[in-house]
């Protein structure tokens, strides 16, 4: 009679007890984990409710989809969140330091962050408290190098950006209302669709001349030129602003103060509107090799890059004006006026051009039909000098010596000058005085 076999053997070979499976305990990954207590607690909640349901969950299993929601709507925002506020640090902190100071990375990092945060749309636990909408509005990068830098889409209304550099930056479809670029460098960049409702970009280089331009002019690369297609322009200020070769197709340009911006004729055929045309026109200056400029205010007017090749300025007021890099081969100044601040290319000297600064003697010098709008001449030694001609609105001759000065045709409305001054000048024939009116000098014939 064969022997009888096992319970726990079957066909001959040795199968595993229920008792030994029901008493197999199974591992515990979270064994002196932080957050053991709150984890275990969890699941016993977790673990009785499905139970009511007829269905098991696996410690095993809950710890890792918690460990996952953990990690995906708390802990990665956590350390986004500590990115971004050390990025600002790093941005506020250079915010009066000239050159990059790590704000280019720190810059695109955030943009990069608002872009992809709204592409996800993941409503994150720290979005509902520390909100999940990154702003760069009113940021302050004076003075910065952020040459390159891609900020498409960013919002950065109200920032300042005074003369910093953006050479070749990508600003498509940014939010830039109220912006200051004051004397900021954006040649090359992309402003294609951009709101620059309010904007100051006065004194702002937007046109081709770029840091390469000399080893492109040897490789004949044309240069990139600001584009600033579809731009969206309204009530900004573009005075004294380079825009030669910028691209303004379809660009609104309503109530955009122009004057005494530059452009040229590859500019101006940009422009589709007649009457943003007719603005540019009769507001700015068409720059060109050998132009002649008479008696033009250029004041604070960027020039930088301009082909001012046989140019002829003549009686023209540069207090200010930023010539640097311009080409000014045969380049000729008769009677014109610059300041200290006026800046030309390196080792360059305007002969035939007049320094005005406070203080100076300008003795017998003639100034004959000389722009000095604005000027600033407190305390010059004008004695003797021929200002016949000359305007001189809203000039500032306090303590100015006048004695024996011409000032024949002058204007002089709106300057800041005593009775006693000009009674001390040789000659006031038709001049207009400081309150408008005409003068009542016997003019001799």
């Amino acid at each position: 009679m064969a022997s009888q076999l096992p319970n726990n053997h079957k066909n001959g070979y040795p199968q595993a007890s229920n008792d030994s499976q029901e008493d197999k305990e199974e591992p515990n990954f979270i064994e002196g984990m932080p957050g053991e207590e709150i984890i275990n607690f969890s699941f016993e909640i977790v673990e009785k409710f499905l139970s009511k349901l007829g269905l098991n969950v696996s410690r095993l299993g809950f710890t890792f989809f918690l460990g996952l929601f953990w990690l995906i709507y708390i802990q990665i925002p956590e350390h986004h969140q500590k990115a971004r506020s050390d990025n600002w640090n790093l941005i506020n902190s250079a915010s009066e330091q000239s050159g990059d100071g790590g704000r280019t990375s720190s810059l695109e990092d955030l943009n990069n962050w608002q872009k992809q945060r709204l592409q996800w749309n993941i409503p994150f636990v720290s979005d509902l408290i520390l909100g999940n909408e990154i702003k760069l509005e009113a940021l302050k990068a004076s003075n910065a190098n952020l040459s390159g830098i891609k900020l498409d889409r960013a919002v950065l209304n109200y920032a300042n950006f005074q003369q910093s550099q953006f050479w070749n930056a990508n600003f498509e479809k940014a939010e830039l209302k109220n912006v200051n670029f004051q004397r900021a460098i954006l040649a090359g960049a992309n402003l294609n669709d951009a709101q620059l409702q309010g904007a100051n970009l006065s004194s702002a280089n937007l046109s081709c001349f770029s840091k390469d331009s000399q080893q492109q002019n040897k490789q004949k690369i044309q240069p990139p030129c600001t584009d600033l297609k579809n731009a969206d322009l309204t009530g900004a200020k573009l005075i004294g602003a380079n825009l030669i070769g910028a691209n303004l197709e379809n660009a609104n340009l309503k109530d955009t103060d122009l004057t005494r911006s530059i452009y040229n004729q590859q500019t101006l055929d940009t422009v589709n509107n007649s009457d943003f045309r007719h603005s540019l026109k009769s507001l700015g200056y068409i720059i060109k090799p050998g132009i002649k400029l008479i008696r033009n205010d250029l004041t604070e007017v960027n020039l930088s890059g301009a082909d001012l090749s046989n140019a002829k300025f003549i009686g023209v007021n540069l207090s200010g004006a930023d010539l640097s890099n311009a080409k000014l081969k045969d380049a000729k100044f008769i009677r014109s006026v610059y300041t200290e601040t006026t800046k030309f290319p390196d080792g360059y000297y305007p002969k035939g051009a007049y320094l005005i600064k406070p203080g100076v003697s300008l003795i017998s010098k003639n100034l004959q039909s000389v722009n000095l709008n604005n000027a600033n001449l407190h305390g010059v030694n004008l004695t003797d000098a021929n200002l016949a001609g000359a305007i001189l609105t809203d000039a500032d001759l306090t303590n100015a010596q006048l004695k024996g000065a011409n000032l024949e045709n002058a204007n002089l409305e709106n300057a800041k000058v005593s009775d006693e001054q000009l009674n001390a000048a040789k000659n006031l024939c038709n001049a207009t005085m400081p309150n408008g009116e005409r003068s009542k000098f016997v003019c001799q014939k």
